[in-house]
Parts: structure tokens; sequence; C-alpha cells
């Protein structure tokens, strides 16, 4: 299922369980150290809502790290293409150990997904 999580409905974010349980764990990761160092709370956002729209899909921790790599890289514009070898594996080592945690929380992510879907129906309804 495709869903479009536009900027204008920003607002209503907050109110989605999925977007609840994502947020704090992409924050607490803070992939490029960019809330250490002052910038918004929303900096993330499009990697919470990226990563949203991965639970809506089957998903495992190998090809997610792939993925999440080739997210960051593009949408930041930092990632391996640019680092030595060791760098790049650390790296991705670091985006892997992220997404260990995401398959920790599965079950949680999965039942927000179930939840969400059902708001879906019901608006399509």
């Amino acid at each position: 299922m495709m869903v479009q999580w536009c900027e204008n409905e920003k607002v209503t974010w907050g109110s989605n369980g999925l977007y609840r349980c994502i947020k704090p764990l992409v924050d607490e990761w803070d992939p490029l150290g960019l809330l250490a160092l002052g910038a918004p709370d929303d900096e993330y956002d499009c990697l919470t809502l990226y990563l949203m729209e991965r639970c809506l899909e089957d998903w495992n921790r190998s090809q997610l790290t792939h993925d999440l790599c080739s997210f960051i890289e593009g949408h930041f514009g930092i990632g391996p293409c640019m680092m030595k070898r060791e760098r790049a594996q650390l790296w991705h080592e670091h985006i892997d150990q992220f997404c260990y945690v995401l398959c920790t929380h599965r079950e949680t992510l999965e039942l927000e997904v179930h939840k969400f879907m059902e708001v879906c129906r019901t608006k399509a309804n």
C-alpha cells in the first residue's frame, strides 16, 4: 500500500501511532549527529516518514539496512560512496545496528501498521 505523508498534514503525524513509535527511535539514533548539534526537532522527520512507508511493506533487516543507506545518502548527501573503505564499513554497521533496534520493535510496529490500515479502510468506506 502506497501512502503519501504530506508536509501540509504534518500536524496530524503525531496522532499516528506508527509515527509515535518510530520518531523517538530515529531521534535517539541521531544518525548524523544533527540533533546533538541543536538542529530542529523535525530534522529527521523525512527519515521517520520513510521508515513508516517501509513498515507498510514486507521488510527484513538486511534489505532495510541497504535501503536506509541509500535513502540517507540520497536525502542528506552523505554516505559510503564518499567514504574510505573503513569509514564506509563503520557507517554500514551503524545503520545495521539501528535496523536491529527496529527489528526488536517489530511486533509493536506491526500492531501500529495494522491499526493504521484499519483507519485507512474506515476512511475509504
